[in-house]
């Protein structure tokens, strides 16, 4: 039994959403090195009916919102590791999203194959950026306009 296994055996979901700016879905899937003309379009039930319990491999789906396009994994991380990262963020942006199902979240901004920004959002001191960090500093303003729920007030 693989690990995505193991923790969706758990009840815990494991997934990675990437946002990447101005390059078509067709493109993004031809980055990782799938064949294009392989994907098929399929309901959410149909492609999870695709995964079978003891097989690896990751389940990718991929779609368009405006200029962005993105990718949704399940039973993997692949597309939210350096090398993903990487492959998908050439000559543009790319935000990541990864629930690793144990209760660690990590944002990351790729911007031309190169990090930009790495943060938890649950945990403070976990920022990593080569310069500004817009994403982490949006996160940490919604966080901070939430009520504190052992306090009862707003966060300072």
């Amino acid at each position: 039994m693989t690990a995505e296994r193991a923790v969706l055996g758990m009840g815990l979901p494991s997934f990675c959403l990437v946002y990447v700016r101005d390059v078509p879905a067709k493109k993004l899937i031809r980055r990782l090195g799938i064949d294009s003309n392989a994907p098929e379009p399929r309901t959410w039930s149909d492609s999870d009916s695709l995964v079978q319990c003891g097989r690896p491999g990751s389940l990718l789906r991929f779609g368009t919102a405006g200029r962005w396009s993105f990718c949704f994994e399940t039973w993997g991380t692949a597309t939210a590791s350096d090398g993903g990262l990487l492959m998908m963020s050439a000559g543009t942006e790319a935000l990541s999203y990864l629930s690793s199902g144990n209760g660690m979240d990590i944002v990351q901004r790729w911007d031309d194959a190169q990090p930009a920004e790495l943060f938890e959002p649950a945990a403070l001191g976990s920022l990593r950026a080569r310069h500004s960090h817009p994403l982490r500093d949006t996160a940490q303003h919604h966080r901070n306009a939430l009520a504190d729920p052992h306090r009862g007030r707003h966060r300072t």
